[in-house]
């Protein structure tokens, strides 16, 4: 009798204990799902990994190459990661973060009959010829093409939002098995905001972030009495970051937290009162989750998964930066609108982004979402050159 049992084998390039972000974030809730079904043997295989970071419940392996020159190319990483497959053998593989491990994982699933799910995490992952901004746009280029090679031979693929579901359907020409919103643990205690009005911006510091667009907006409504405007996230090394940083210490009326732990910014947001963000695309903003279950409205100046700010009434997707600053501003002034806003904000999220979401991704991994047919590798019937 065979005792063995199943083998899962979650993919991404970094562990949060090395480099924290919404997918790896996303990863750890879902390994606390995972906690309650015993019969899966689990492997987290990564190439940022903490060498401090012991799990008990599951095994982290390091799939990183050794070429220094090559360093930051994932796609060297392949003998390695696809070495570490052959000898762990899984049942299935749920991979997260668009790029070349989406393509290592789909050549070995295609090549051993193991199962492969692939969970979209940006719209930019399901747009042709939209790449990150980097400085090597070779490296870009090759990534985007390998992530696209795993699309066509994923088994199932995982949408975070209808937006995703439809750019992968006119793009790749697949399906999802399922539309999955984040998910976050339901925080504990009453929620109860101090004197004055806080309005927070939180993310890594980046070009696509454009936090300088945050400081824009501080400076403009500086002037109201009683308000705080505060920046957390990781900062930036390059020039642009130490341009934004020198803006943050010599001009500008916020005041910079750094990057905070999760803890910390969900800490952050009990006390805040209202949440801008700049950024110019994402998937679903797991911050936009923990603002609403704390009472905490939206201003977004791009971002709308799927209308929900709008439609929902938890938020305001402003139509520019001049618009972005009004709307922020009669939010500060309007406190019974602020208030009713968060209090809608947190019985949408309780309803639409509880942990039971991670619950229905077991479910995929598992095989008890039936694969519909436009879900199968375009290629299944052809040998993986």
């Amino acid at each position: 009798m065979d005792t063995r049992r199943k083998r899962l084998c979650i993919i991404l390039p970094s562990h949060w204990a090395a480099s924290f972000g919404g997918a790896e974030f996303q990863v750890k809730c879902l390994l606390e799902e995972l906690e309650k079904h015993p019969d899966w043997e689990v492997f987290y295989l990564a190439r940022d990994i903490s060498p401090d970071f012991a799990p008990e419940r599951y095994r982290l392996l390091p799939v990183r190459h050794g070429l220094p020159l090559w360093r930051n190319i994932l796609l060297f990483d392949a003998p390695r990661l696809l070495a570490t497959l052959r000898t762990i053998a899984p049942d299935v593989i749920y991979q997260r973060v668009g790029g070349a491990y989406t393509g290592i994982a789909g050549h070995y699933a295609s090549s051993s009959g193991c199962r492969m799910v692939w969970h979209i995490a940006s719209a930019m992952d399901v747009s042709p010829g939209r790449v990150s901004i980097s400085p090597d746009l070779v490296s870009d280029y090759v990534e985007k093409r390998a992530l696209e090679y795993g699309i066509h031979r994923a088994d199932s693929i995982i949408a975070q939002t209808a937006e995703q579901a439809d750019l992968l359907a006119r793009n790749y020409g697949r399906r999802p098995t399922a539309i999955i919103p984040n998910f976050h643990p339901t925080p504990a205690g009453e929620i109860s905001k101090g004197d004055g009005v806080t309005v927070v911006w939180i993310a890594n510091l980046k070009p696509l972030k454009r936090p300088e667009l945050y400081l824009d907006l501080a400076e403009e409504l500086d002037s109201i009495a009683g308000v705080r405007f505060l920046l957390a996230g990781r900062g930036n090394d390059g020039r642009w970051g130490r341009r934004v940083m020198r803006r943050i210490r010599e001009t500008s009326p916020v005041e910079y937290l750094g990057e905070l732990a999760q803890e910390e910014v969900n800490e952050l947001l009990e006390r805040a009162d209202i949440l801008v963000s700049t950024s110019e695309v994402e998937g679903f903003p797991n911050t936009f989750i923990q603002a609403w279950m704390r009472e905490v409205p939206v201003v977004s100046l791009d971002l709308d998964p799927d209308g929900v700010l709008t439609r929902e009434g938890i938020g305001i997707r402003s139509a520019g930066f001049r618009q972005m600053v009004a709307d922020t501003g009669r939010l500060i002034r309007d406190g019974e609108m602020r208030r009713s806003m968060g209090r809608r904000a947190r019985e949408y999220a309780l309803a639409h982004h509880s942990s039971g979401n991670a619950a229905r991704i077991v479910e995929i991994l598992e095989g008890s979402l039936e694969t519909s047919p436009q879900m199968r590798p375009l290629s299944s019937q052809e040998p993986v050159s």
